[in-house]
Order: structure tokens, then C-alpha cells, then sequence
């Protein structure tokens, strides 16, 4: 276990930049022989993925913007406002973009059902011409019988702060990869731990035989650079910080916190986490630890004690 001991540095306030609104948006585009259409005539979701994207294809070089609308046919089981939202029918795609998106929301429901369908159509444009793939059927795949996918959605994270006393709940969401795409059935992703933007990846492994799974969050992660007044630019990772029978702060970047979940995968339980023998505080503790021209500086944020994830808020 790798480990080094801290002297007094905390980072309590972080000042970041705004950006600066866009310039206002161009016209319409006017050159000829520009076209839009669907990627796909096919796409499939797990209901649990939250917000999906079905891209559109721009061919051709405009000098200008392009306006595409589109509409929803229930050809299938899914319910629009019901199993699905549409969050805007019409887009613009910016002259320099190849591709734009519609935005779907998808809504977990829980319960075990078949895949549901439903089509989505493009009905206009304007500043380019309809063209190949007019209409994609969207498949929404159930998740609640599936041990891997059943855990993607939102979950929420009871912890403290790095003192221990200062105790909070903090939203988090699992996505887990798409059947065929790299990590399918190995990897999760989990968003918003800290609220920086960051991606943290957990490991995934699950027996058919016990029907026993666990989720494991490796330290050592990289996360976003983050600039730092008086430091500049500063490397960060995903540590492990906790206080030792009373003799300081310490942080780590080995092993990882191990979690496993219930029969009905409500809550993740933790199994064990680095440090476990040492720390003053019971759980797992998950630290955004930032580096100054690669020397130890401090922590950003931090989340200690953590015991359990649940699906509703605790």
C-alpha cells in the first residue's frame, strides 16, 4: 500500500473562469447540393441510460446553419412522455459541425418487461435537403432482469468530509456500455462523485453460478486537471484519504473499494477498501488529490465513510 502523509495543506475554495456567451449564430446555409439524414435505421438503448443521443448526418460543406425537425410515431410498445421524452423536435447544426443530435430522456421504470420500440422520423429541414435514412426505430432494451444492466441509473452516496463530521448525500450516476461497445459486462462508469466533469471507471465482475457480483473502484484514476491560484495547472487522481489513530492525514493511490449488491439491486454494500485497517473512519474514502509539477499538494474535495450506495435517497 502506497501511501504519504500530508502537512496542513487543505484547498477550501476553488475559483474557476466563466465562459463567454457565443457570438450570435450565423444564417442559414445557402450553398446547394447540402444534405441531412439519419446515421442509422436501427438503435438500441437500455431504458436505463438516461439522456441518448440519434445523430444526424450532414453531407456536403455549408456556409451556414441548418435547421432539422423531426417527430416521434409509436410503431412499437414505447410510450412517448411515458417511456420516453423527446427534449427538442427541431435542432440546429452549426456551419462547422458534420453531424448534429436529437436528445432522447430515457425513464427507468423498474419493472421486468420486453424491449420497447418506437420510431423516430425527420419531417424537415431547412437550409439543407432531406436525404438516405429518413427514420430510425429506437429500441429501448429492459434492464431490471439483467445483473450487469440493472445497475446503470441514478444512485445516491452517503458520506462525510474529510473531518468526519460533516455529513452529506451526494446524486450519482451509473452508465454501464451498450451491448457490443468496449467494456460491456467489465466496465461502469459513475459521474458526479465530485462534480468536476470527472468519469470515474469501476470494474464489474459477476458469477451466473452464485449469482454473486461485486463492483470495485480502483484508486490511482487519473481525473481533469484543475488550475489552481498560486499553482497554476495542477495533475490530479482519484486517492484515498484518512486519519490514522489520531497521527495526521494521510493519502493513497493503491487497491480499491469493493462493493456488492442486494437481490434486488437497491444498494451497493461495501466489502473492503484500502486502508481499512488503519483509519480512524469506517468506509471507503474517495479523494480528488491534486499534484503541483508532480509533488503532493492537497485535496480538492472528499468523501469519507462511505459504506453504502442507495438507489432512493437516504
Amino acid at each position: 500500500m502506497k501511501f504519504i502523509k500530508i502537512f496542513g495543506l487543505l484547498l477550501a475554495t476553488v475559483g474557476f473562469v466563466a465562459c463567454s456567451q457565443k457570438d450570435p449564430e450565423p444564417g442559414m446555409n445557402t450553398n446547394s447540393n447540402v444534405t441531412v439524414g439519419l446515421e442509422k435505421e436501427q438503435i438500441k438503448f437500455s431504458e436505463a441510460r438516461g439522456i441518448v443521443r440519434v445523430p444526424v448526418i450532414v453531407n456536403g460543406v455549408a456556409n451556414g446553419n441548418i435547421v432539422v425537425t423531426c417527430d416521434v410515431e409509436e410503431t412499437g410498445t414505447a410510450i412517448e412522455d411515458a417511456h420516453y421524452l423527446v427534449t427538442a423536435k427541431s435542432i440546429t447544426i452549426d456551419t462547422a459541425d458534420t453531424s448534429g443530435y436529437f436528445e432522447i430522456k430515457l425513464v427507468d421504470d423498474d419493472v421486468i418487461n420486453d424491449d420497447r420500440t418506437f420510431t423516430l422520423k425527420l419531417t424537415g429541414a431547412e437550409g439543407a435537403t432531406l436525404s438516405g435514412i429518413m427514420q430510425t426505430e429506437i429500441v429501448l432494451r429492459d434492464n431490471d432482469n439483467d445483473p450487469y444492466e440493472r445497475l446503470a441509473g441514478t444512485w445516491f452516496m452517503p458520506c462525510k468530509s474529510w473531518d468526519g463530521q460533516s455529513p452529506e448525500v451526494r446524486e450519482v450516476n451509473f452508465v454501464t456500455m451498450e451491448d457490443g461497445e468496449k467494456g460491456y459486462y467489465e466496465k461502469i462508469i459513475i459521474e458526479g462523485m465530485f462534480g468536476y466533469g470527472e468519469e470515474i471507471k469501476a470494474d464489474f465482475s459477476y458469477d451466473p453460478v452464485t449469482e454473486q457480483g461485486t463492483i470495485s473502484i480502483p484508486y490511482g484514476q487519473i481525473l481533469p486537471e484543475q488550475d489552481i491560484s498560486g499553482y497554476g495547472t495542477c495533475t490530479a487522481a482519484l486517492c484515498y484519504l484518512f486519519m490514522s489513530n489520531g497521527d495526521g492525514a494521510y493519502f493513497g493511490d493503491s487497491g480499491s473499494a469493493t462493493f456488492t449488491w442486494n437481490e434486488k439491486a437497491t444498494e451497493l454494500e461495501l466489502v473492503t477498501w484500502a486502508a481499512e485497517s488503519d483509519s480512524d473512519f469506517p468506509g471507503a474514502s474517495f479523494s480528488y488529490f491534486l499534484y503541483s509539477g508532480g509533488s503532493p499538494l492537497g485535496w480538492l474535495d472528499e468523501c469519507s465513510c462511505v459504506t453504502n450506495f442507495y438507489r432512493t435517497k437516504p
